[in-house]
């Protein structure tokens, strides 16, 4: 007997495990597609709006300070650890991963100014209005347990006794003025402060081992070069920016600006490149090789920039303003791509990226830490196969036609408080005015043909 049956190899048909159920056969014959570029427009018109609808940055909001946050810090090697300081002198450690308070410190009688690490993530470095640097011993694997209300009296009084448990500093240095900003050698057992001097300290000393006198003049903020780590950039009262080298006794390149800055970082990628906050709502980033002239200036926020922070990648930048707000910026664009606030977030005092740069720390003057998305829209849970591939499809769309009108109009666009929107507004109307003006007094002198000043340039005043 006979039996004729049909066959079929199921790899012609079946796809991929976990991709798909079926292969689906596509033409490319651009005669079957003839409306293949409105198509794809489409699709990214509408990925672009579901960013927007579906952009949620802010992960959770920690609470556990009772003054303003001053300053924050990330570990050197751990994801994890977030050290905080407020304004009352305590110093807050907190686990980013279980968004919990693992330790409260009475550091200092008065603020705490600034935070670090060792480079081996040992050691806690603080300094505050005490003049005193105090030097912490960062223990592991030890956590607050919560209090909640099936436990026993005496579980919670134990808690209670091990959160206010005062804690003895490994060592103290003493300061001849208040410090007010401390940072720590990449390789090295050396931090160094700024005060009415900067000065340079080793671990294992008691009294530092350099000092850098700039004529009295108060340093605000000091940050070590990641790559050039003998390097050192600092901002002074005198509106002035400072490049020093540890290894010899002077200064080697002072630039003075109209305004104060605020903070100053480094890029990780690009180690001769730095970034200031500025009091005139700006930030600038300069090349250390060519400090005549800004290499971008950053717009956007509508009062004084207090704190700015490179990524990990060096790609992006995220600053924070008294204006209560957090803008992320792209290194190659002038103005922000994403602006972060809610109604309870008052001034923004300190920011920082995650060690991952997958997310954003901030603290403010409403006694809050708050962990936000360096990416508003990206999803946090883990993804499918699918969902990778549509996800990556949608962002090439978006790349392809970013620069189509309708598009950049909808991802430009944010939604902010009536009164920045409204300040912004008016700042615009002035650097119109001043624009204008600028013409016109080039238009009716006696060399018309002159070039106008460059707003990269004009910031400076002069250079020493």
């Amino acid at each position: 007997m006979e039996v004729k049956i049909l066959h079929r190899n199921p790899e012609e048909y079946k796809n991929i495990k976990g991709v798909s159920n079926f292969k689906h056969t596509r033409s490319f014959d651009k005669k079957i597609h003839l409306f293949q570029r409105e198509i794809e427009y489409k699709r990214a018109l509408n990925a672009t709006k579901i960013d927007k609808i579906f952009a949620k940055p802010l992960v959770k909001c920690l609470d556990g300070h009772d003054d303003s946050v001053r300053c924050i810090c990330v570990s050197a090697t751990d994801l994890t650890d977030l050290y905080s300081g407020s304004c009352n002198g305590f110093i807050n450690i907190w686990n980013i991963l279980d968004k919990k308070l693992m330790r409260k410190i009475k550091a200092h009688d008065g603020f705490v100014r600034s935070l670090c690490t060792s480079h081996d993530n040992k050691y806690l470095f603080s300094c505050g209005d005490d003049k005193y640097i105090k030097q912490w011993i960062i223990e592991k694997n030890k956590d607050i347990k919560d209090l909640n209300e099936e436990d026993n009296i005496q579980q919670n009084i134990n808690n209670l006794d091990y959160l206010q448990k005062e804690i003895i500093p490994k060592k103290i240095y003493s300061c001849t003025s208040v410090p007010n900003s401390i940072d720590n050698h990449f390789t090295e057992p050396l931090i160094i402060s700024g005060s009415q001097t900067l000065d340079l300290w080793d671990y294992y000393r008691n009294n530092s081992i350099a000092t850098f006198d700039y004529n009295n003049e108060y340093i605000y903020y000091v940050k070590f070069n990641y790559s050039q780590r003998n390097l050192v950039g600092l901002t002074l009262s005198d509106n002035s920016i400072g490049l020093v080298d540890i290894r010899n006794k002077t200064p080697i390149k002072k630039i003075w600006l109209k305004y104060r800055c605020n903070s100053l970082s480094w890029n990780n990628m690009n180690p001769k490149q730095f970034i200031v906050a500025n009091e005139d709502s700006n930030l600038y980033s300069f090349d250390i090789r060519f400090l005549k002239s800004a290499c971008m200036v950053y717009k956007g926020f509508v009062n004084a920039v207090l704190d700015v922070d490179y990524s990990p990648i060096g790609n992006k930048i995220v600053a924070c303003s008294y204006d209560k707000t957090i803008r992320l910026f792209n290194c190659d664009t002038q103005y922000s791509y994403d602006v972060y606030h809610t109604k309870r977030m008052q001034h923004v005092l300190c920011c920082k990226f995650s060690l991952d740069g997958k997310y954003i720390l901030s603290g403010s003057s409403d006694m809050c830490i708050r962990i936000w998305k360096s990416c508003s829209h990206e999803p946090t849970g883990v993804l499918s196969q699918k969902e990778k591939l549509a996800i990556n499809y949608r962002n090439k769309l978006k790349e392809k036609y970013a620069s189509l009108k309708e598009i950049k109009r909808i991802r430009e666009h944010h939604h902010v408080p009536s009164l920045i929107k409204s300040m912004s507004d008016k700042k615009k109307i002035m650097h119109e005015a001043k624009k204008r003006k600028e013409k016109n007094k080039i238009r009716h002198s006696k060399n018309p043909d002159q070039i106008p000043i460059s707003e990269k340039k004009k910031i400076f005043v002069t250079e020493g």
